[in-house]
């Protein structure tokens, strides 16, 4: 078995992925939920088997026909190795399961297999999923995508085994993002002295076909400036360097209100196409788990523009200003991009 984590693929299921799904679910329930404290017998895991045939069917006829739900799964080759449920029925998005052999565990297939889940969902409503209470491993994973414990299941009947007994579930949520976007315009953005070089010209001209089409363009991250002074101004010695500089910056430019962390490819293409700039404001550490969930759900994508934390953040502005001592908004960052025949 090719247990290389580049052989694995994830592709949307199809119908007759349903024999494979269920592979996959008899296998790692085995040699998951076995429990003596609970009474869950390897024996009453293994009469399941008994009832494939109908959940096969169950399986196919789902992936067919049912759009409130999806699935994906991770195939080596031809063999699915791991596969990922989710649903948005009555009127809630829930991760139905995700399941991966043994094997492939602790590689990042679940990790791959959830981030398409989290976009297909998306994040504007919160996702739940059931745990087996006593499945460690499960809850920490989780944990680490976001989800919180949010209270016990009672008597959940879906994970009914032939005994009659259940699996112990608890909730977890993972909280929908709930912070607005808002549009800038380019003299309203303090940008990063990171020009020149235009580091991706084919980034840039990728983000202005986006924006002429009208396509999702993916937000920058900006920071309002009285924030990011009072944290400049935390190392005087430094601070004093430029402050001057920066005094007069502000004094000659009154319209500028944020400091951008990254995204100059985006912004610049929107500046020369005249449109304001999609932002998301970050003031604390809870805007910056939300950014975080966006690059998770695959909505903002390249050079992550927030660091684990938001202290970590202002950290890396300030060395970043410490270096230039210099400022400039992103209309001039662009101008000096046209004048030098980049753009």
């Amino acid at each position: 078995m090719d247990k290389n984590i580049n052989a694995v693929k994830i592709y949307s299921a199809v119908p007759n992925d349903g024999k494979g799904l269920v592979r996959v679910s008899r296998i790692t329930w085995l040699a998951t939920y076995p429990n003596k404290k609970f009474g869950i017998t390897v024996k009453d895991l293994a009469q399941r088997a008994e009832f494939e045939k109908e959940r096969i069917k169950r399986w196919r006829k789902n992936i067919k026909e049912n759009k409130n739900r999806k699935t994906w799964v991770a195939k080596v080759r031809r063999e699915i190795v791991g596969f990922c449920g989710a649903n948005k029925e009555n009127n809630t998005h829930e991760i139905g399961a995700i399941y991966v052999l043994p094997k492939y565990q602790g590689k990042g297939v679940g990790k791959r297999l959830i981030g398409k889940a989290f976009a297909w969902l998306g994040d504007r409503k919160n996702i739940t999923v059931k745990v087996a209470s006593y499945n460690t491993p499960s809850i920490k994973f989780y944990e680490s995508v976001g989800f919180k414990k949010a209270g016990v299941v009672k008597k959940s009947q879906w994970h009914k085994l032939p005994s009659g007994k259940l699996l112990p579930e608890i909730m977890m949520k993972r909280v929908a993002y709930k912070q607005q976007k808002i549009f800038l315009k380019p003299s309203q953005l303090i940008a990063m002295i990171d020009y020149p070089p235009l580091h991706s010209p084919k980034a840039f001209t990728t983000y202005r076909k986006k924006f002429k089409s009208g396509s999702y363009v993916e937000p920058i991250v900006v920071i309002p400036i009285k924030i990011v002074v009072e944290n400049l101004a935390k190392n005087k010695t430094r601070y004093n360097t430029y402050k001057k500089t920066l005094e007069q910056f502000l004094k000659d430019h009154p319209r500028a209100k944020y400091f951008m962390t990254g995204g100059k490819h985006r912004s610049a293409a929107a500046t020369v196409l005249g449109v304001k700039i999609p932002s998301l404001i970050i003031k604390n550490d809870a805007d910056v788990n939300g950014v975080n969930l966006l690059i998770d759900n695959g909505e903002i994508t390249g050079v992550p523009p927030v660091n684990e934390n938001f202290n970590k953040t202002l950290e890396e502005l300030e060395e970043h200003f410490f270096e230039h001592k210099r400022f400039w908004t992103m209309d001039e960052k662009v101008r000096a991009m046209i004048e030098n025949g980049d753009i």
